[in-house]
């Protein structure tokens, strides 16, 4: 009887220790910085300032941060790896003005309508809740 109890026991912990490797797995492919390629479906060119939109992520700090293509962006995250949502809660950014401010406008509206996320190799895709690409990103 006992030893079919520890034989359950190292089962339930090899199954437990299998899916939290998974798990950070996920959580690894979306932590890293990625640059800003797409936003609705429109190609992002470089800013007059010379700044590349970029979003960096750490799931383990809970934590987002970033470039718009003017100002530097930070903020929380919560995100579900295994269920492909996520949240941005609050984010602040620097207040500097730049010539063209069209694409900050863009990429913080985009980011208040994620919710849901997927990773495809390099690439990484932000949807809304209706499922349409807010933005689309590649690994720096």
């Amino acid at each position: 009887m006992t030893k079919k109890i520890v034989m359950a026991l190292s089962l339930a912990a090899l199954l437990t220790a299998c899916a939290s490797t998974k798990e950070a797995s996920r959580g690894s492919q979306l932590n890293g910085e990625w640059r800003i390629v797409k936003i609705d479906g429109n190609k992002v060119a470089r800013s007059v300032e010379g700044d590349t939109p970029f979003i960096g992520f750490s799931t383990k700090e809970r934590r987002v941060y970033g470039n718009t293509s003017c100002n530097l962006l930070t903020g929380s995250l919560q995100a579900d790896l295994k269920a492909g949502t996520i949240d941005f809660g609050a984010l602040g950014s620097t207040r500097k003005m730049c010539r063209n401010m069209e694409t900050e406008r863009r990429v913080l509206d985009a980011l208040s309508r994620t919710k849901r996320f997927k990773v495809k190799g390099k690439s990484l895709i932000l949807y809304s809740n209706s499922g349409k690409s807010t933005i689309f990103l590649r690994k720096r």
